[in-house]
């Protein structure tokens, strides 16, 4: 089912459908990993999987870059020990892949040959130059982006207006277009694909997730009656906008709690203090305001859609390096303290980050039991006797 395209038009499994859990991107993946090995669940694991390496190395870049080595570890091992990232990444859907390709659009935008000799002891004081050439990878990888995770589809206009913060003035007009048209590249195969077969190009059984489950289109019952060819998911959404504002809200109210189990509690403890205490470097790198800006803006989308599990997992390994740099460089230094020259006297990043780095492997030791023992088997008998 997996790799089934269009499934709604050819049965009516309204569980699962794979456009809702598994992206084209992905689909392409796991269909690449089948045909070097038999179809099997470690197989579809393993083509998800595969990214998390890459993805720990960016974010030991990305670290450096804030606040050195220190950082950089603490950070990595955050993201390497937390059950919540690793049950994600191997989970066979395309969110290690987004994370991945969210973490490395970060990286060639503001982080890229951002040093410069003047750099002073907190990290680079500028972000990246820009050219065409860096506004053409920027719009590939966002397009690869766009074709991993639906909300990133939507928010390219976000993408766009932040390519356009981040250039100079005078290659503002100049930046912007290459990365448009690098993203129309990459995302144009399926466009014309969705066309030939069912007549829109930007077609998606999500786009009628806003209409699924109202009070007029209760539980599947949409998807049971639905061709997508011939009803449009704007007029379905046109005829039901009180109910749609009503679930909205009701999910708006429940927004905390998809919060709260985004990430493992003390993953999550670590993020809200790097997002509220930022260093000079991740300002004057602008790190903050892309994190937050997708993270918002992909939760209120999930109140009007649908937000699957692990649709916020893409922005963890940048939020774990804001918080690293707040536990390393805030918590662990002498703030201020300075010796009889007037220099900043500071500890080696080995015993800045060892308390850390301390708290996150007794945090994670679950995560070490589960990989060496697994999950307790259920007992059939008890289980029937209860029922």
């Amino acid at each position: 089912d997996s790799i089934r395209p269009l499934s709604l038009l050819f049965h009516n499994k309204v569980d699962r459908h794979p456009d809702f859990y598994v992206s084209p991107l992905q689909t392409f993946v796991t269909a690449f990993a089948f045909v070097l090995r038999q179809p099997s669940d470690r197989a579809a694991a393993a083509a998800s999987g595969v990214y998390l390496l890459p993805t720990l190395w960016l974010v030991f870049l990305i670290g450096s870059r804030v606040g050195g080595p220190g950082v950089a570890a603490v950070a990595t091992l955050g993201c390497l020990l937390a059950p919540s990232v690793l049950r994600e990444a191997f989970s066979g859907t395309g969110t290690q892949l987004a994370a991945f390709l969210f973490t490395l659009w970060i990286y060639l935008a503001l982080c890229k040959d951002a040093a410069t000799d003047d750099d002073d002891e907190f990290g680079p004081s500028r972000p990246a130059s820009w050219g065409w050439r860096r506004s053409v990878w920027s719009g590939v990888v966002f397009g690869l982006l766009m074709l991993t995770d639906w909300h990133f589809a939507v928010l390219w206009p976000l993408a766009a207006a932040f390519v356009l913060s981040w250039a100079a003035s005078r290659l503002r007009l100049r930046s912007v277009l290459p990365f448009l048209v690098g993203a129309l590249v990459v995302v144009s195969p399926l466009l014309v694909r969705n066309l030939r077969l069912t007549g829109n190009p930007v077609f998606s059984v999500r786009n009628y997730l806003a209409v699924a489950g109202t009070a007029r289109y209760p539980g599947t019952s949409l998807f049971r009656s639905l061709s997508p060819p011939a009803r449009g998911a704007a007029t379905l959404a046109a005829r039901s906008l009180r109910p749609i504002a009503r679930k909205s809200l009701i999910r708006t109210l429940q927004l905390r709690d998809h919060f709260a189990g985004w990430l493992d509690p003390y993953l999550f403890a670590m993020l809200l203090a790097g997002l509220i205490a930022v260093s000079g470097p991740v300002v004057r790198l602008g790190l903050k305001g892309p994190l937050l800006a997708f993270l918002l803006l992909q939760a209120l989308l999930g109140c009007v859609f649908e937000a699957p599990p692990g649709s916020f997992l893409p922005f963890a390994p940048l939020g774990l390096v804001l918080a690293a740099d707040v536990l390393v460089n805030q918590l662990s230094r002498d703030a201020g303290a300075v010796d009889r020259e007037g220099q900043r006297r500071r500890r080696p990043w080995l015993a800045q980050s060892g308390l850390p780095a301390l708290v996150i492997g007794l945090a994670a030791l679950p995560t070490f039991v589960l990989l060496a023992v697994g999950n307790a088997p259920e007992n059939p008998d008890k289980t029937l006797g209860e029922l």
